[in-house]
């Protein structure tokens, strides 16, 4: 078995002079040269140098979140999954033909995301009154009912597009 003192001294050795010992490369090392790290030679000393605090780089700063092109409230998400044999594209003509015959159509972004055909229709229903929004989310719920492959989701979430 290997002791934790033999495995430290082993990196220590490899890191420090790359081959060679402490004492060969402050004796043939340049004066400008960075000192060199002393590989311990006792369990304590192994220990402390392990336990000592390594200088880190600072974390890079957080990633600010994106902005969808729509906003993330008053969303009506209509996704056409697939279950293993493709998306159900009657529906999705269903709810074309539908959006064809409305006379206000609140701006939507379409987003593919799946490997089978599976995409998202989110509409963003802020601009809509309350009377509007709901007359808009039965006239989609009703072209997209008979359907198990559409499932409607009112705040939801677009998946992220391909």
């Amino acid at each position: 078995m290997v002791s934790c003192a033999k495995v430290l001294s082993i990196a220590l050795f490899v890191v420090a002079g790359c081959g060679l010992s402490p004492a060969t490369e402050r004796s043939s090392a340049p004066p400008s040269a960075p000192p060199t790290t002393e590989v311990p030679t006792n369990q304590a000393d192994a220990s402390a140098a392990i336990l000592a605090p390594a200088e880190v780089a600072p974390a890079p700063a957080a990633e600010e979140p994106r902005e969808t092109a729509i906003g993330e409230k008053d969303i009506l998400v209509v996704s056409f999954i697939s279950p293993g044999d493709g998306t159900d594209h009657a529906a999705y003509d269903r709810l074309k033909a539908t959006l064809k015959s409305l006379a206000k159509v609140p701006p939507f972004v379409s987003r593919s995301w799946g490997k089978e055909g599976e995409h998202d229709e989110c509409f963003d229903l802020s601009g809509l009154s309350a009377p509007e929004r709901q007359a808009f989310i039965g006239r989609v719920k009703e072209a997209v009912r008979s359907s198990k492959k559409v499932n409607l989701a009112e705040n939801g979430t677009c998946h992220e597009g391909r």
